[in-house]
C-alpha cells in the first residue's frame, strides 16, 4: 500500500509518515466506504486515532468490515449508495491486520513478515533442522494469507516449494527434493548467472513494464515490446487484448475463469482470479512454450511492433519488472525469459526478411 497511498499528518509541527487503504466499516445498519490511514507511529485512523490493539478489537467486532452481507446497504461519502448483490469480499480479518502491521513495519524501514519468511528459508536451507524448520514455519504463518502467493516472487510456482519445505520430506519426499533443487538452483542463480553474450558494442535495451506509468522509455514504441501492451491476439480462433490475457487465460482449465481473465482490464485481478484457479497439468514444464506461443502470435499480427522488435539489431533484451523474476529482471536480479523468447523472436523475424 505504502507505495502507492501516502499520507501524512501533522504531530507538534512534526510529520508523520502514513499510507492509506480503502476499507468498509458497518454501523448503523449499513456499509460506509473510507479510507483507513495507517501511521509510522503506529496509530491508525478509523473514524478516529486508535492504537493497533483497538483497531484489531474493531476488526474483530465487524466494525470494520471484512464480511459484507448479501443484500447490504453501502455509501460512500457524498458519491453513491448502493445495495450488495453477491458480494465477494477479497480480504479477511486476519488478511486486514496482517496487511496493517507490515505497513507499519515498512513505514519505519523496518523487516516486514515476508522478509523476516525469507530470512527464515535462508537459515533454514543453510541448516535443515527441525527447529530452523519450525522457524520458518511460523514465520510463513505470519505472512498475510494473501500475499504468501509473492513470496518467492514467481507467479508459476507461486509459493509451493517454500510450502513443501515446510511441511517436510514425510509427507512428500519427491515433492521436498524438487523443493530442494528449486532453491539450488535459485542460488546458483545468484551467484553466477547466466548471461547471453552482449553484441560488439556490448549494448542491452531495458523494454519497460507497460502497466506502471514510471515505466516509459526514451522510446515509446519499446512498449510495444511489453506483455501488457494492448495488442489483441487471435490464437485458435479466441482473441485476447495482450500477450498477458492470453497467457493467463491459456494457464487455466476452467472455461469461466479464462473468460474473465479475458475480460478483466486490472493486472492485479487479473493475478487474483489465476491465484486460486486450477492450471493447466504439467504448467511448470510447458509455460515457456506456451509463452513463446503466445508472443510468436502477437509479432505475426502487429507488422509495427515485429519491426520495432526487429530495430533492436543484435542488443541484449531485459524485460524490466517489478515481480515474477522468472520472466523479468530488475537490477541484475531475475532470469528474463520474456527477454530471452523476445531475442529468439527477434532472430526468427529477421532470417524471415532475408529468406523472402
Amino acid at each position: 500500500m505504502s507505495r502507492l497511498n501516502q499520507t501524512w499528518r501533522d504531530v507538534d509541527g512534526e510529520r508523520v509518515e502514513g499510507t492509506w487503504r480503502p476499507v468498509f466499516i458497518h454501523k448503523f445498519g449499513c456499509y460506509f466506504l473510507i479510507d483507513l490511514c495507517i501511521y509510522a507511529d503506529a496509530l491508525i485512523d478509523c473514524e478516529g486515532l486508535t492504537t493497533l490493539a483497538e483497531f484489531e478489537e474493531k476488526v474483530a467486532c465487524g466494525f470494520v468490515a471484512t464480511e459484507i452481507k448479501d443484500g447490504g446497504e453501502a455509501s460512500s461519502h457524498g458519491l453513491a449508495g448502493w445495495t450488495f448483490a453477491r458480494p465477494e469480499p477479497w480480504i479477511s480479518a486476519e488478511k486486514l491486520i496482517g496487511e496493517v502491521r507490515d505497513e507499519i513495519e515498512r513505514l519505519n524501514n523496518r523487516p516486514i513478515s515476508s522478509d523476516r519468511c525469507l530470512d527464515a528459508l535462508q537459515v533454514f536451507l543453510e541448516k535443515q533442522t527441525e527447529a530452523n524448520r519450525d522457524l520458518l514455519r511460523e514465520a510463513y504463518a505470519a505472512v498475510p494469507q494473501h500475499e504468501r502467493t509473492y513470496l518467492l516472487r514467481d507467479m508459476d510456482r507461486r509459493d509451493r516449494p517454500l510450502r513443501d519445505l515446510i511441511t517436510g520430506p514425510d509427507q512428500n519426499a519427491e515433492h521436498y527434493a524438487e523443493a530442494l533443487q528449486y532453491f539450488a538452483a535459485q542460488d546458483r542463480a545468484r551467484t553466477t548467472r547466466e548471461r547471453p553474450e552482449p553484441d560488439e558494442a556490448g549494448t542491452s535495451v531495458v523494454i519497460p513494464d507497460a502497466h506502471y506509468a514510471n515505466e516509459t522509455p526514451d522510446d515509446p514504441r519499446l512498449l510495444m515490446l511489453s506483455n501488457q501492451h494492448r495488442a489483441e491476439i487471435s490464437i485458435e480462433g479466441v482473441t485476447y487484448p495482450s500477450a498477458e490475457h492470453a497467457y493467463w487465460a491459456l494457464a487455466v482449465v476452467d472455461e469461466d475463469v479464462r473468460a474473465r481473465v479475458i475480460a478483466e482490464e486490472s493486472r492485479r485481478l487479473i493475478e487474483h482470479l489465476v491465484r486460486g484457479a486450477q492450471l493447466r497439468e504439467h504448467w511448470d514444464q510447458i509455460r515457456l512454450s506456451v509463452m513463446t506461443d503466445v508472443l510468436r502470435a502477437k509479432f505475426a499480427q502487429h507488422p509495427d511492433a515485429a519491426a520495432t522488435l526487429i530495430g533492436t539489431g543484435s542488443a541484449r533484451l531485459i524485460h524490466h519488472g517489478p515481480e515474477h523474476s522468472f520472466w523479468t529482471e530488475d537490477d541484475g536480479q531475475g532470469r528474463n525469459w520474456i527477454g530471452r523468447i523476445l531475442e529468439l523472436l527477434r532472430s526468427d523475424l529477421i532470417r524471415a526478411q532475408l529468406d523472402a
